[in-house]
């Protein structure tokens, strides 16, 4: 008898908590590059599921209860066909939504945990560490991700202010001076700030440089 109620204890709660959030399928990518498939859960209102994307992954396990990830204990985690990155430092850690990848990957993150609002953060393949800079103009750029052990580095001692459009366009034709045909296109103000995400698919793709 006991162990009947609380089989059906377990089974409120679990009624309880779907409930709130519907599971939907996807993939966790563990930090040794295994795929595992699970439920990931949803929250109902879509201004907290927006905030569950980047922050505490919830899945369901094998008993049906409710786990929480942190972004530190897998490599990222597929939902709904796009791709999540993990990525923590000291004092804060979040996941972070892949655009494009490719010779260089662009990630957005909306800024929970950081100030100014929402980040690109992105990484040419060469590159040992992650850029960061606002999704908007008045920010600084900021470099220091390690993508090992995805820590943070106070290396840069300076970190140069994109605040207008001259220091993004300076930034950013010697940041892909690699593609030419992308150079002179942003320098003929063909992109300005507003195409970051083009900018970087065009590299990626290579329709900007001929390729």
């Amino acid at each position: 008898m006991t162990k009947r109620i609380t089989a059906i204890l377990l089974l409120l709660f679990i009624c309880s908590a779907l409930s709130a959030q519907d599971a939907v399928d996807g993939q966790i990518i563990t930090l040794s590059r295994d795929t595992i498939a699970c439920k990931i859960l949803n929250a109902k209102k879509r201004k907290d599921q927006q905030r569950l994307n980047y922050t505490n992954l919830q899945i369901l396990d094998s008993l049906g209860n409710v786990k929480q990830i942190a972004p530190k204990e897998i490599e990222g985690y597929i939902k709904e066909g796009e791709f999540y990155k993990s990525l923590y430092a000291k004092d804060f850690s979040f996941f972070m939504l892949l655009i494009t990848d490719g010779r260089v990957s662009l990630y957005f993150y909306p800024g929970y945990e950081m100030p100014a609002g929402d980040k690109y953060i992105f990484k040419k393949r060469n590159e040992q560490e992650f850029n960061i800079m606002n999704a908007s103009l008045e920010v600084t750029k900021q470099s220091g991700f390690s993508t090992a052990a995805m820590t943070y580095s106070s290396r840069n001692a300076t970190i140069p202010l994109i605040d207008r459009e001259t220091p993004f366009l300076n930034y950013f034709t010697e940041y892909f001076k690699d593609c030419a045909p992308l150079v002179r296109k942003m320098r003929s103000q063909w992109y300005t700030s507003s195409d970051v995400v083009q900018i970087f698919k065009d590299y990626n793709t290579g329709q900007a440089c001929g390729k």
